[in-house]
C-alpha cells in the first residue's frame, strides 16, 4: 500500500478584540517624534507643497504643523520680512490665520523660487540655426531671449512679487537686489521695455487681460525706484542700458490715448505699465548719467507703499489707481505742497534731452465731479515760471493737465497716468514734445541749486 502524505494543519488564529485596541494604541516611529522636530524639519522645506505633503504622514505630524508660528518663522528665517503682516494681523479680522500665513509663507517661497529659476542663464534662451554675428563664435547658432519664455514668467512674477514689495519694511527689497539676481532684473527691465510698448500684445486664452503687465512693471518700478545709486550702478552700470532710455518715440508712436475715447481696459492696463517703466528708467537716468552733479534733484525714493487692508491683499496697481487715497496726488490738501521732477524733449539728433528740474508747488481743488482730482499750481523751470492746471480720472487714472507760461501765450498740453509714485506722461502735440515725470519734493532728499545737464 502507498503511504498517504500528511500535511501539517493549518495554523488560525482567533480573532481577538484586545490585538485590534494594541494595534490601536501602538505607536508608529514617525508618531515617536516630538512635535519639534517635525517643525524643524518644516522650516528648511524649499516649498510650502513639502509642509503640506509632510503634515499628511501622520497626526502628529499634523498636528506639529497646524502652527502659525511655524509658518512666520519660514519667512523670516528666509531673509524675508513679517512685520507689516503681523501689523495686518492685528489691524482687523482676517479669518483663518493658519490659512492666512500659509498663503504668505507660500508668496515668498514661490518669489525665490522664480528668481532663482530666472537666474539660470539659460532660462530664458533660445536658439536660432543662422550663423552667429559675432566674430569670435563663427558658426554657432545665435543665442536670443525668448520674449514668449520671458512674458508667461513675469505673468507668474505678477501674481506674488507685488504683496512682497508693498510688505517691505527692512529685508524684502535688499532680498530681491542680491548680487545672485543682478542678471535676472536686466532681463526684466528690459523685456518689460519692450512688452509695454508692443503692438503685438494681445489678450490670449491663457491671459485674457493686461493687469499681469501692469503688475509686473509696478513690482519692478518699485524695486528700482528704492535703489540708491550705488546699487542702481551695480545692477544696471555695465549694461547697455543708455538706448533703452530714449522713450521719446515711444511715447510719440504708442500715446495713443487722447484720440480713444473708450480705451479698451487691455490698452489702459498697458499705458499704466509703459508708465511704471518709464519712471523706473527716468530714476536710472539720472542715477546712472556720470555728468550728474552733488547739487543734481535726486530721483524720489518713495516710502514703502501701505499694504492696505481695504484692498484684501495682494495690493495691486490696479487697487492704486482706483483709490485716490493710494496715491501722492490723493494726498494733496488745499494748502499745497511741494513737487519736483523733470521734462525730457528731443535732442537735435533724435536722442533724450533732459531739462532742469521743475519746482511746482500743487493744490487741492474742489472736486467738480465725484470722479476725478482737481488740482492747480505755480512753479518754475529752465524756461520760466508757469501755471499749471489739470485734473486726474478715479477710474482710468488718467492726468489731463495744461502748463501756461507767463512769458507765452501758448498753453503746453500734458497728458499722463497717476502712479502709485507720482505722475508720468507726455507733453506737447503730435509735432513737438516729450515726456514728463513728477513726485512729491521731499522724497528727493538734495534740492537742485544748480543746472543739471543729462
Amino acid at each position: 500500500m502507498g503511504q498517504s502524505s500528511s500535511k501539517p494543519a493549518r495554523q488560525t488564529t482567533r480573532w481577538q478584540p484586545e490585538m485590534t485596541e494594541k494595534r490601536r494604541t501602538s505607536p508608529s516611529a514617525g508618531q515617536l517624534l516630538p512635535r519639534k522636530v517635525f517643525q524643524d524639519i518644516a522650516l528648511f522645506l524649499p516649498r510650502t507643497r513639502d509642509i503640506l505633503a509632510l503634515a499628511l504622514v501622520n497626526r502628529s505630524a499634523h498636528s506639529a504643523l497646524a502652527v502659525v508660528d511655524v509658518y512666520k518663522d519660514r519667512v523670516r528665517l528666509h531673509g524675508w520680512d513679517t512685520n507689516a503682516w503681523e501689523e495686518e494681523d492685528r489691524a482687523g479680522d482676517v479669518g483663518d490665520m493658519l490659512r492666512r500665513w500659509k498663503l504668505i509663507d507660500w508668496i515668498h517661497a514661490r518669489t525665490k523660487q522664480l528668481f532663482d529659476m530666472a537666474a539660470d542663464k539659460r532660462y530664458f534662451r533660445r536658439y536660432r540655426s543662422a550663423p552667429s554675428t559675432r566674430p569670435s563664435a563663427p558658426g554657432r547658432p545665435a543665442v536670443l531671449i525668448s520674449v514668449a519664455q520671458l512674458s508667461v514668467w513675469l505673468n507668474h512674477v505678477s501674481i506674488v512679487l507685488p504683496s512682497v514689495l508693498t510688505h517691505h519694511r527692512a529685508r524684502n527689497i535688499p532680498h530681491l537686489t542680491d548680487p545672485a539676481y543682478h542678471a535676472v532684473l536686466r532681463r526684466a527691465l528690459g523685456g518689460l521695455v519692450d512688452l509695454s510698448q508692443s503692438r503685438a500684445l494681445v489678450p490670449t486664452k491663457e491671459r485674457p487681460s493686461c493687469v499681469w503687465l501692469e503688475r509686473a512693471s509696478f513690482s519692478f518700478a518699485t524695486l528700482i525706484l528704492q535703489c540708491d545709486r550705488q546699487t542702481a550702478i551695480s545692477i544696471y552700470g555695465g549694461a547697455n542700458i543708455r538706448p533703452k532710455l530714449s522713450l521719446m518715440d515711444v511715447f510719440q508712436r504708442h500715446w495713443e490715448l487722447p484720440e480713444l475715447t473708450t480705451p479698451s481696459p487691455w490698452d489702459v492696463a498697458r499705458w499704466h505699465a509703459l508708465c511704471y517703466v518709464v519712471q523706473a528708467l527716468e530714476h536710472l537716468h539720472v542715477q546712472l548719467d556720470p555728468d550728474q552733479d552733488d547739487h543734481a534733484l535726486r530721483p524720489a525714493r518713495p516710502p514703502p507703499l501701505p499694504p492696505a487692508l481695504a484692498y484684501d491683499w495682494p495690493f495691486t496697481a490696479q487697487n492704486a489707481r482706483r483709490c485716490p487715497d493710494a496715491t501722492p496726488l490723493g494726498a494733496l490738501t488745499p494748502t499745497g505742497g511741494e513737487w519736483a521732477g523733470y521734462y525730457y524733449n528731443a535732442g537735435p539728433g533724435g536722442g533724450m534731452m533732459c531739462s532742469p528740474p521743475m519746482q511746482i508747488m500743487l493744490e487741492a481743488l474742489p472736486r467738480a465731479s465725484a470722479d476725478a482730482l482737481v488740482f492747480s499750481g505755480v512753479g518754475m523751470d529752465s524756461v520760466g515760471d508757469f501755471v499749471l492746471e489739470g485734473q486726474s480720472g478715479l477710474d482710468d487714472g488718467r492726468v489731463q493737465a495744461k502748463k501756461f507760461y507767463t512769458a507765452q501765450e501758448k498753453p503746453w498740453v500734458w497728458d499722463g497716468v497717476l502712479t502709485s509714485y507720482g505722475a508720468v506722461g507726455r507733453w506737447g502735440d503730435a509735432r513737438w514734445g516729450g515726456w514728463w515725470v513728477i513726485w512729491p519734493k521731499d522724497w528727493s532728499t538734495v534740492e537742485a541749486v544748480e543746472k543739471v545737464e543729462c
